[in-house]
């Protein structure tokens, strides 16, 4: 969104909220719910509303334009931004402690595994799936170059679109892959 962010349930009075409310930046790259708080991230660092108030939180970010928000239910919450950077929400510090570097340049999706952190990453063309396994990054397979997102679910899950191969510039048929024993079922 180019403009704010809409209804939060409960809070300010109107329907939406902008800079003027005290949002870090209009336009809204995405949204989280982490600990009994909305984290809104945006082209310019990431807002926190909780308590009817927004709050800047950019302590510790390499770039401020945020590109995913991610909460691991109320353990964890990550930051993609440009260039391959994840950062993880350190409560205590108050701010924001950097992963290693992933190379790529855009952070498309990511989730919390029993064995890691899995990111895609890089041009949406044919993205790059990497594993952080708390020391350092494992490029895996995928089961397509078309792969949009990323789940867990006991074991991690793709998803995405091929592209139809007798049809250039259109697609073809959605898929769901579960990847198990480094292979793509």
């Amino acid at each position: 969104a180019e403009d704010g962010v809409g209804r939060i349930n409960a809070g300010l009075e109107g329907d939406f909220f902008d800079s003027t409310n005290g949002l870090v930046d209009d336009r809204v790259t995405c949204i989280e719910y982490y600990r009994d708080a909305w984290w809104i991230g945006t082209r310019d660092g990431i807002s926190r509303f909780a308590a009817n108030e927004f709050t800047t939180r950019n302590e510790g970010l390499v770039s401020h334009d945020i590109q995913v928000l991610y909460a691991v239910a109320d353990t964890a919450l990550f930051a993609g931004t440009p260039g391959g950077r994840i950062l993880r929400w350190n409560e205590s510090a108050g701010s924001w402690d950097r992963y290693p570097v992933l190379p790529g340049s855009w952070i498309l999706d990511m989730v919390m595994g029993d064995d890691g952190l899995y990111v895609l990453s890089g041009d949406t063309g044919d993205p790059a799936l990497d594993r952080f396994d708390g020391a350092a990054w494992q490029s895996l397979g995928k089961p397509s170059p078309e792969v949009r997102t990323l789940l867990w679910n006991d074991g991690l899950w793709a998803a995405g679109r091929d592209q139809a191969a007798d049809m250039p510039g259109t697609w073809g048929r959605a898929f769901l892959a579960r990847r198990q024993a480094d292979t793509w079922t």
